[in-house]
């Protein structure tokens, strides 16, 4: 039977953890507490295994409080954390610190909160991403279109290292036009270790555009990646809880099968579980 992965959910407690990244507009729909208990229900219902928990805050005990749910909860099946790309000698401590935790798959930096577009190429940065290579762990990408130019680059240098490109690289974000993006993601699309997350499409489409609908928010993005890329690199992904933004977690998975395309049985279990299987091993 075939294996169905959500990656990524989010778990936070206001508070506690550092929500800076969440802008007011959205606070009264998640400013509030969600925990791996509250997934459990929905991930339940569609027979959903496990999820991967991936970064959603920028310290020390952001990252050592993801990987303690882990441990507590056999269905969050691994972590992505977070360290500080610009601070070379603290990330690889934090690296080998969370290492310790099998759990512990890799790391996201925040790219699209950073103002400098070539943020990417700082020496620091580079040693950093050069440490996630060594110790075969995978880097994570929250960026938008005007990032792109920049990830064939590193995906060729490490050409061994496990990279995902999470939500499309927001689409919806006006930066450049519809063909921009086009082309960013069409040169990603031939560095083979990089996969693709269809995930965040509608409530990024309410974020930036208008009330979503699935020849609008989804069918376009979803169906030029998977010809580019191919089904085998694709995953789909809830983003829950930042999903109730536009909807509730039913719709990140109606959304995407009725926008990416016809699929046979076997691409469909490869989309929504196998080919996460594979990529977070």
């Amino acid at each position: 039977m075939a294996r169905r992965i959500d990656p990524p959910v989010h778990f936070w407690v206001p508070g506690i953890n550092d929500l800076s990244w969440m802008p007011d507009d959205i606070k009264p729909v998640l400013y509030h507490s969600f925990l791996p208990q509250d997934a459990k229900q929905h991930i339940d219902q569609h027979n959903i295994e496990g999820v991967i928990k991936v970064q959603a805050g920028c310290t020390l005990d952001d990252n050592i409080w993801w990987l303690q749910l882990a441990d507590e909860h056999p269905y969050l099946l691994g972590v992505i954390g977070w360290v500080d790309f610009t601070n070379p000698s603290q990330a690889s401590e934090w690296l080998d610190q969370f290492s310790e935790n099998p759990k512990f798959l890799g790391v996201r930096p925040m790219l699209e909160a950073e103002p400098d577009t070539d943020w990417v190429l700082q020496k620091s940065v580079q040693q950093t991403v050069e440490m996630i290579a060594e110790r075969d762990l995978i880097l994570e990408l929250l960026v938008t279109p005007r990032h792109l130019k920049h990830i064939p680059g590193m995906a060729q240098r490490f050409p061994e290292m496990r990279i995902n490109i999470n939500h499309l690289a927001k689409p919806a974000v006006p930066e450049g036009t519809l063909e921009d993006w086009k082309r960013g993601m069409s040169a990603i699309a031939q560095c083979t270790n990089v996969f693709f997350k269809v995930s965040a499409l509608i409530d990024m489409w309410v974020a930036y555009k208008s009330a979503w609908t699935v020849a609008d928010a989804v069918t376009p993005f979803a169906q030029f990646i998977r010809s580019e890329a191919g089904i085998d690199r694709l995953m789909w992904a809830s983003d829950w809880p930042v999903a109730l933004t536009a909807g509730d977690y039913d719709d990140t998975i109606s959304s995407t099968l009725a926008g990416i395309g016809d699929l046979s049985t076997d691409e469909e279990d490869k989309l929504f579980g196998e080919n996460a299987v594979s990529f977070y091993r």
